[in-house]
């Protein structure tokens, strides 16, 4: 399903680049290793449509049976 691909994929990012921020400190969100770029756009996902949260619901009506839109 596209929709939980894109979630799974999103949160995974989020995942990985917060944990890259805080290994690195505070350099990272200076520029110094390329990780406040990725850090960021890693999150735009998150509030472009469809969003997380409507990709879930659309998972959740399919599995339930109702109609998705």
């Amino acid at each position: 399903m596209q929709s939980g691909s894109k979630a799974a994929a999103t949160e995974t990012a989020v995942e990985v680049t917060d944990l890259a921020m805080r290994t690195c400190g505070g350099a990272a969100f200076a520029g110094a290793h390329g990780l406040d770029r990725l850090f960021r756009d890693a999150r735009a996902p998150i509030v472009m449509a469809p969003t997380s949260d409507q990709a879930y619901d659309f998972i959740g009506r399919a599995l339930c049976g109702k109609e998705v839109f």
